[in-house]
């Protein structure tokens, strides 16, 4: 699982050798150690942000979705759950789990170096790729036709986000035009795969499977002064484009929030309640509830638990999985 340990985020507000010697020490732990998203480097100021241009990449949200499998990660494990039975079963010894869409494998990262794996859900086989060895990667996320992964890795100094055809094994970094000093940070792909959503903790860009930038939102102009993007926050677009789902954190002794902006007229609208912590959101195919990672036990050693929240109504989360995070589904 990846080390969430509340309250040490890495944001813009901390210079990050306090994040990282503060949460190193409290954890009894190298740097190293810090496990997952958690220990990446805050990136330098991004450049001023380009006005939003609209792309063709639309689609709607289904009329109807019944969730089936959630994957996630536990401890040094990574597991699924049957939805309609409960049943949680162990997959595989690794971090940050992402289920394919047809829910058949699940890729992974494994060990110190941070190999990128895939693992058959219903065989256990896995499958290594000879052309990432040499790289440290994170946070890989399946395509919407399940053909690519797309993941992050470690490129001298900085993170940087690439792509990899899992048939040939072929892999490009959709980053390498971009300012060599600067970190980039994958969120997700955009609807029907034919770009990603990716962020530098001042602003959120879209680009294309090329690299070339179709979008670019200065997040941090519309938050209030004492909120931040972390590099744990998640962006992702609605099907019809109209809102970017995503989460901050504001001082690190506080709450993570999830919003919802609309991207015509740059209104936020907060989704969760003023007394949950809740991070890491996802939309449900159908639009009107997301999964979202929230912290159920607000005291060292800290748990995240993975909850569904309605967006219809003000509603309490309904915790799916506790002690869980690095939330994943098979959406069919």
């Amino acid at each position: 699982m990846r080390a969430l340990s509340h309250p040490f985020r890495i944001t813009r507000q901390i210079p990050l050798w306090i994040a990282i010697f503060v949460a190193a020490t409290a954890l009894g732990v190298g740097v190293m150690g810090l496990k997952g998203k958690l220990n990446r480097h805050s990136a330098k100021e991004a450049n001023n942000a380009v006005p939003v241009v609209a792309t063709t990449d639309t689609s709607a949200p289904v009329s109807s979705f019944k969730l089936q499998t959630l994957c996630f990660a536990r401890g040094d494990d990574i597991y699924l759950m049957d939805m309609n039975t409960g049943r949680v079963r162990k997959i595989v010894t690794g971090d940050e789990p992402n289920i394919s869409p047809n829910g058949e494998r699940i890729a992974f990262v494994l060990g110190d170096n941070r190999a990128l794996k895939t693992v058959d859900t219903k065989s256990g086989a896995i499958k290594e790729f000879t052309s990432l060895q040499t790289l440290k990667a994170k946070a890989p996320q399946w395509s919407p036709d399940g053909s690519k992964i797309a993941f992050e890795y470690k490129k001298d100094l900085t993170w940087r986000v690439a792509i990899l055809d899992t048939s040939t094994e072929q892999w490009h970094d959709i980053t390498a035009s971009y300012p060599a000093e600067e970190d980039y940070f994958l969120s997700s792909w955009a609807t029907k795969g034919l770009s990603l959503v990716i962020q530098d903790l001042r602003s959120v860009y879209e680009i294309d499977v090329h690299g070339k930038e179709l979008q670019r939102i200065d997040i941090k102009k519309l938050l209030k002064g004492e909120e931040n993007i972390s590099s744990l926050s998640r962006f992702s677009f609605s099907a019809d484009r109209k809102y970017l789902l995503f989460d901050t954190a504001l001082h690190p002794e506080q709450s993570a929030v999830i919003y919802k902006l609309d991207i015509k007229s740059s209104a936020l609208e907060r989704i969760t309640p003023a007394t949950v912590d809740g991070g890491e959101p996802h939309w449900l195919p159908t639009e009107k509830e997301i999964l979202f990672r929230q912290l159920t036990e607000n005291k060292a050693p800290y748990v995240y638990s993975i909850s569904k929240l309605s967006l219809d109504k003000a509603d309490t989360p309904e915790i799916l999985a506790r002690n869980a995070s690095n939330i994943s589904y098979a959406p069919r």
